[in-house]
């Protein structure tokens, strides 16, 4: 049983530096190496149009155990986000509670610049779900604080932060300001 372990959290991180994230979390899994999958899922995520495959991002996200699940801010905020996408907006005030709980609590300071990402993120979620409450100047604050923490280099960040701010302002105005 120990090899049988050893060989699939092997093929897990061989797979993982390939960029083949659906089979290195099938042998993440098969070794119960929960917190490699976790890191696969975060580091994939991105990658994946989660239109085409949100389907199975929640699925993978199941599989983990609530302990492991619940200790990253980043798979928190990956399933609300689909859940957002879905239009399932019960599901997400919890989740982003408590990655935001989280992310206050494990704060280093080697992770500063990670840890503004995360909160940005954190915030254009919110603003996400706050638009669809028809809270849109709400909406407009959260991206704006989210602009504020993103560096330049996180353009697919910046791009919902904007997307969000810009509908929020048409929406809730009745014109462009």
């Amino acid at each position: 049983p120990e090899d049988y372990l050893a060989l699939h959290k092997r093929a897990a991180q061989i797979l993982q530096t390939a960029h083949q994230y659906g089979q290195a979390l099938m042998h993440a899994y098969q070794a119960q190496e929960y917190n490699l999958a976790a890191h696969i899922i975060i580091e994939g995520a991105p990658t994946i149009v989660y239109e085409e495959h949100s389907e199975m991002i929640l699925h993978w996200l199941e599989m983990l155990p609530d302990e492991i699940f619940k200790q990253y801010p980043q798979l928190l905020l990956i399933a609300s986000n689909i859940h957002l996408r879905h239009g399932e907006f019960a599901l997400v005030p919890p989740l982003l509670d408590t990655a935001d709980a989280l992310l206050n609590t494990h704060v280093k300071e080697e992770d500063q610049r990670a840890h503004e990402i995360l909160q940005a993120e954190l915030s254009i979620a919110r603003g996400h779900l706050f638009f669809f409450q028809g809270e849109f100047q709400r909406t407009r604050e959260l991206c704006q604080q989210a602009l504020e923490l993103l560096p330049p280099d996180e353009r697919r960040l910046h791009i919902r932060a904007y997307q969000y701010l810009g509908v929020s302002l048409i929406v809730g105005t009745g014109q462009v300001q």
